[in-house]
């Protein structure tokens, strides 16, 4: 508990290791979000210089991992718009804004359009290396 770098560590890892996102909402699937995260991670350090809509990074996680839409039955809309609105609720307001890894304007987060950008924590936070091939 003295050591505020090793607590931000290990409730950091916990959160994004063995927390269920899907205890913060209504939303079925418990995979959303949580699984690949790190997915998310590359996308941020890659696009997150400039203010860009949450869909647009849902977008490119659900074509990464396009497996996780399968089985959804959202009750209402399509199931595309469910599972990037719960992407987003998850990865971004529950996740990312609460650790202050992004920021996200105050007046536009309960409205249809989210603008996200990374905030300098994140990239002290966060290093994304590329592959080293091994000869």
């Amino acid at each position: 508990m003295n050591d505020d770098a090793k607590l931000f560590k290990h409730i950091f890892e916990a959160f994004c290791l063995k927390f269920n996102w899907g205890y913060f909402d209504g939303y079925k699937s418990e995979q959303i979000g949580r699984f690949g995260f790190g997915f998310t991670f590359i996308l941020l350090s890659k696009y997150g210089n400039l203010k860009r809509e949450d869909t647009f990074y849902a977008q490119k996680y659900f074509n990464a991992f396009p497996l996780l839409m399968d089985g959804i039955d959202p009750g209402y809309g399509t199931v595309t718009n469910y599972c990037e609105s719960c992407y987003s609720v998850r990865t971004f307001e529950r996740f990312m804004l609460h650790f202050a890894l992004v920021e996200m304007p105050l007046e536009r987060r309960y409205n249809i359009s989210k603008f996200i950008t990374k905030t300098v924590l994140f990239d002290s936070l966060i290093q994304i290396l590329p592959h080293k091939e091994s000869k």
